[in-house]
C-alpha cells in the first residue's frame, strides 16, 4: 500500500471517529479527531505532491506548504480554528477556560469532513 494510501486511510478512521464521538456527547474527542483527520488527510496531499512531511500538528502550516499546489484557500481560516484544537483536547493544563462544547464540536467535524473531501477528490480516491 503506498504511503499516501495509508495516510488518507488513516484520516478516514479518524473522521469516523470524530462522528461517533459527537454523537456520543464525547466533543473534546471530536474535536481531536477532526484536527487529526485534517492533518492525516493535508499530509497524503503533500506526500502526493512529492513533498518531505514536516514534523508539525500545525494545520496552518501545513496548509501553507499544500497551498503552492493548489490546495484550496477557502480553507485555511477553518484549519487555523481547527488547529488550535490539538493542544487543549490532549492536555488538561492546555484546556481553555471555556469547555469545548457542541457548537465547537459540530464546526470541527465540519471542516475535517470538507478538507477530508477535498483531498480524496485531489488526489482522485475512491
Amino acid at each position: 500500500m503506498s504511503e499516501v494510501k495509508s495516510w488518507l486511510e488513516m484520516a478516514a478512521e479518524d473522521l469516523t471517529t470524530a462522528k461517533l464521538a459527537f454523537e456520543h456527547g464525547l466533543f473534546r474527542q471530536t474535536c481531536f479527531h477532526a484536527q487529526q483527520c485534517a492533518e492525516k488527510a493535508l499530509k497524503a496531499f503533500l506526500l502526493s505532491k512529492g513533498e518531505n512531511l514536516p514534523r508539525t500538528h500545525n494545520l496552518v502550516d501545513l496548509y501553507e506548504i499544500s497551498k503552492g499546489h493548489g490546495f484550496s484557500a477557502e480553507l485555511r481560516e477553518d484549519l487555523a480554528v481547527l488547529s488550535g484544537f490539538y493542544l487543549p483536547t490532549r492536555y488538561p493544563d492546555a484546556m481553555p477556560s471555556r469547555p469545548l462544547g457542541k457548537v465547537e464540536a459540530e464546526e470541527a467535524l465540519n471542516t475535517a469532513e470538507r478538507v477530508y473531501r477535498w483531498v480524496k477528490r485531489a488526489l482522485g480516491a475512491r
